[in-house]
């Protein structure tokens, strides 16, 4: 995957990727993306080249609520239904 870095982020000296996990992780699979993980990284690694700081901020949920997320589900159907 070749990122598309634009003349405008070529210029930028600081960048923020902002990314939530439900892009890295196959909820119903629960399994991660691995495939969009390295396209990530390989961009983050063009943009260094490219001289830019770049920082990587998620989402409030982690990539273990994901996991969890159906044994969450199927304590709380139960306790409300018990």
């Amino acid at each position: 995957m070749t990122p598309v870095i634009t003349p405008s982020l070529r210029q930028a000296r600081r960048l923020v990727i902002k990314i939530g996990s439900a892009l890295l992780v196959d909820e119903a699979a629960g399994a991660i993306q691995h495939a969009r993980l390295a396209g990530l990284a390989e961009d983050v690694v063009q943009l260094r080249r490219a001289g830019a700081e770049v920082m990587i901020v998620t989402g409030s949920r982690t990539a273990l609520e994901y996991f969890l997320e159906p044994l969450t589900r199927t304590i709380q159907r139960s306790m409300r239904e018990g």
